[in-house]
């Protein structure tokens, strides 16, 4: 998955550099229009339990059944301090090369993982470095609170950066309720006006591979991306692996023809915009931005607060496009479990 060379990817690359004009938001502009897609939530999953206060199961199980993360990368151990609470506990389990899996002084509930330092795929000139949990069990809450101290979850694995130096990578949410859209992204929704969205538990068909090799296919040709193809126990363990009770998939569709996937987690209050891939031949009309404006919208109807969009990047092309939802908000560190996070307007905004 893209970048090449990170073990996880941060973003939905696929909604970069797309060929339209960033809009400004216009001043007298402050509801979104509501495009001409319909929306309809199918396949819903029955409510996990809440068993955070278990247990988690041996660390031993999950290397057998998990150990594409022990390939990806040698990760350095770390211990946490544990001065939660059993109700905010995040229980997470860790994947530690060599390390003796039946020792008892491993407590899988109080360890973190820390990646080697590496090229940065979005700054060349920057070394980057990030911070890994490995989760079994994540309800809503729980997941709320991990979104607000700028965690991203892809799979099982929960990251963010924490870079030596480097303090490029800022995480960006959307305010919902006030979200507004600018001249370019109301003309996204019209170009789109076929278009039909279905929100549903993640799931893989022959489509879901159709359109992710089609889309490789095509970032290969395009960006110089490596070859590669998924299968279908691939794309589970990448996309549906852990079924969280918050994880969503957004499918479009052109008349009866899959051409784009998106996977959000939504819980009761947010909602996070994790990866987005579409059928080579829909480009030239903005799917990225697209996807983008059908999350916000079916947020505002469902009067969540916050969409989170990843990583905002000034100087990376691939990650700048960001700003162009307004209003937002960017953390402004990344801070323990125990301390509150800070989000602000950037000082570009009216109200900042």
């Amino acid at each position: 998955l893209p970048p090449p060379d990170s073990a996880y990817p941060l973003d939905d690359i696929a909604r970069q550099n797309e060929d339209e004009v960033p809009g400004v938001i216009d001043p007298e502009d402050q509801s979104v229009s509501e495009p001409n897609t319909k929306y309809e939530v199918s396949g819903k999953r029955p409510s996990a339990t809440d068993d955070s206060k278990e247990p988690l199961p041996a660390p031993r199980r999950l290397v057998a059944e998990d150990s594409s993360l022990e390939r990806q990368a040698d990760l350095h151990l770390t211990r946490r301090s544990s001065q939660q609470s059993n109700h905010d506990r995040l229980h997470i389990c860790s994947i530690v090369r060599g390390a003796d899996m039946n020792d008892d002084r491993i407590d899988s509930s109080e360890l973190s993982l820390l990646s080697p330092d590496s090229v940065c795929s979005y700054l060349p000139d920057q070394t980057s470095r990030f911070e890994h949990r490995w989760i079994w069990t994540l309800t809503s809450e729980q997941y709320e609170l991990m979104l607000e101290r700028g965690w991203r979850r892809f799979g099982r694995a929960l990251f963010r950066p924490a870079c030596r130096t480097c303090r490029e990578c800022l995480s960006l949410r959307i305010v919902l309720p006030t979200a507004s859209l600018s001249k370019s992204q109301r003309r996204c929704l019209k170009r789109n006006g076929d278009v039909h969205v279905e929100i549903q538990p993640p799931t893989v068909t022959d489509e879901h591979l159709r359109l992710y090799n089609a889309w490789h296919q095509d970032m290969h040709l395009r960006r110089g991306w490596p070859l590669q193809s998924t299968t279908r126990d691939d794309y589970y363990e990448t996309f549906v692996a852990g079924e969280f009770e918050f994880s969503r998939e957004f499918l479009y569709f052109r008349e009866d023809r899959l051409i784009g996937i998106g996977l959000v987690d939504i819980t009761p209050r947010v909602q996070s915009s994790i990866y987005f891939m579409h059928d080579p031949a829909w480009r030239e009309k903005a799917p990225g931005t697209f996807s983008v404006l059908s999350e916000i919208t079916a947020g505002k109807e469902a009067g969540r607060d916050y969409l989170y969009m990843g990583y905002y990047i000034r100087d990376c092309g691939s990650m700048n496009y960001k700003n162009r939802f307004r209003p937002h908000e960017l953390l402004q560190d990344y801070v323990t479990d125990e301390q509150q996070p800070v989000w602000r307007l950037p000082e570009d905004h009216p109200s900042a």
